[in-house]
C-alpha cells in the first residue's frame, strides 16, 4: 500500500444544494436543483493519482466536493485543472442520492463514465470523462461511514407534470400568440385567418427555440418533515 504523507480535514456534517434552478433546456442535464444532507466525512488536504487510492478511501461525489468547496478546505481548480468524482455520468438529478453517496448506474455504457469536475476561466464545470483515456487522472480522497446500505433519492418524476403546464403555457406566451398578433396589428388581419396553419407552426417553433435559453426558475426539492417536497420557488 502507497504511503501518504497529506493530512485528512475532517468536516462537520452539514447541507448542500446540488443542481440548477435554471429553466431553460440548456440547463436540464443539472435540474433538478435539489438539498443534500451529509453526514460527517474527511477529505484529504492534496490530490493524489487516482491509482494511488488507499483502501476503504473514494473519490469525493458531487456533493461532497461542493460542500467541501464551501467550507473552504479545498482550493478552487486552475484553468484546465481536473478533478475525478465518484458518479457515474449520469444526466440530470432524478434518482440522486439525497444524502450524497456516490451515484452508480448498472448500465454497462455508463460503469466506465464518472463525472468530473475541471477548471474554467469563470470557475467550474462538470463533465463527463473515461479514465481509461485520461493520463495520470487525479482526485481528492474521502473517507465517510454510511450507516443505511440505501438513500432516499430524487424521485424520477419530480415536477415532471408541472414543467409541461409550465411549457406550454410558455410557448403560447411567447411564440403563438405573438405569431398571430403581428400581422393583425400589420393590418393583416385576413392573413391570420386565411394562414393560421403557418402561423401556428411559426409560433410553435418560436416558442420552442425560446425554451432554449429561458424558462422561470425551478424550486430546489428536499426532504421536509420526512416528506420529498419543494423547500422554495
Amino acid at each position: 500500500m502507497v504511503k501518504h504523507d497529506f493530512e485528512m480535514i475532517n468536516l462537520k456534517a452539514g447541507e448542500i444544494v446540488i443542481g440548477s434552478t435554471k429553466g431553460g433546456w440548456m440547463h436540464a442535464g443539472e435540474r433538478p436543483a435539489h438539498r443534500v444532507e451529509l453526514t460527517k466525512f474527511s477529505i484529504s488536504s492534496q490530490k493524489i493519482a487516482l491509482e494511488e487510492m488507499p483502501e476503504k478511501g473514494r473519490p469525493p461525489t458531487q456533493a461532497e466536493w461542493a460542500y467541501a468547496r464551501s467550507q473552504g478546505v479545498i482550493p478552487q481548480l486552475k484553468s484546465q485543472e481536473v478533478v475525478v468524482l465518484a458518479d457515474n455520468a449520469i444526466n440530470g438529478h432524478r434518482g440522486a442520492p439525497l444524502d450524497g453517496r456516490p451515484r452508480l448506474s448498472g448500465e454497462a455504457m455508463l460503469k466506465n463514465r464518472y463525472w468530473a469536475m475541471v477548471g474554467q476561466k469563470d470557475g467550474e464545470a462538470r463533465v463527463p470523462i473515461r479514465i481509461e483515456e485520461m493520463q495520470n487522472p487525479q482526485t481528492y480522497v474521502v473517507f465517510r461511514s454510511l450507516a443505511n446500505n440505501r438513500s432516499e433519492i430524487v424521485p424520477t418524476d419530480t415536477d415532471v407534470l408541472p414543467n409541461m403546464f409550465t411549457e406550454i403555457l410558455c410557448i403560447f406566451i411567447f411564440g403563438v400568440i405573438p405569431s398571430f398578433m403581428i400581422p393583425i396589428f400589420r393590418g393583416f388581419a385576413d392573413y391570420a385567418i386565411e394562414g393560421w396553419v403557418n402561423l401556428l407552426f411559426g409560433g410553435l417553433c418560436a416558442g420552442f427555440v425560446s425554451g432554449i435559453i429561458w424558462r422561470p426558475r425551478r424550486p430546489i426539492w428536499g426532504i421536509e418533515n420526512g416528506k420529498f417536497t419543494r423547500l422554495r420557488s
